[in-house]
């Protein structure tokens, strides 16, 4: 049995960052192997480790008024640790993701509230994106990968829904905020 990660939306998946994991898929299905696929939805922490700087300089995207259904990483792993030690697992596909899609905006708005000062969110067109992360410090390869993930039309008014989520990714009680539910 081969388990391994991949990206929602699995071969659906229309953004640049997808590209080698439905080629992973693609090799895996093609060459016969039994396998199951946990397809990770966006990781709460890739809106939470710049913390620290955003209520200062803001809340930098290019995700226009796209929703992301995103989960923590601890609640991705609990999942895999259900798939890992139980059954009935074989040539499935996980679609995961957390259960309260939000916007970056809505992000920015709830960052303001906690931390009792205006934080704006500027939603930038990919190519000066890709120059703000490029600015920061961030490998060019990753802000490529960044920069058309949140910026395609497909990313921009995506949902869990949209997406075809087929359950949000903790494998035990709901928890953190966004608050996912159980895997079954």
């Amino acid at each position: 049995m081969f388990r391994c990660t991949s990206i929602l939306g699995g071969p659906r998946a229309d953004v640049r960052l997808a590209e080698e994991h439905r080629a992973t898929e693609r090799l895996i299905v093609d060459g016969g192997l039994s396998h199951t696929f946990l397809r990770n939805g966006w990781c709460t922490e890739n809106c939470t480790q710049q913390v620290p700087v955003q209520p200062e300089h803001g809340v930098l995207g290019s995700a226009g008024d796209g929703r992301a259904g995103a989960a923590p990483r601890a609640d991705y792993a609990g999942a895999a640790a259900v798939v890992l030690t139980t059954e009935d697992h074989d040539d499935t596909a996980h679609e995961l993701s957390g259960d309260q899609p939000f916007t970056l905006a809505e992000y920015a708005a709830e960052l303001a509230r906690h931390s009792g000062r205006p934080v704006a969110y500027h939603d930038l067109p990919a190519g000066q994106f890709l120059q703000a992360l490029v600015k920061a410090g961030v490998p060019v390869p990753t802000p490529r990968s960044s920069s058309t993930s949140t910026s395609t039309p497909s990313v921009r008014h995506c949902s869990p829904a949209a997406a075809g989520t087929s359950h949000a990714c903790s494998a035990g009680p709901r928890s953190r905020s966004p608050t996912p539910s159980r895997l079954p």
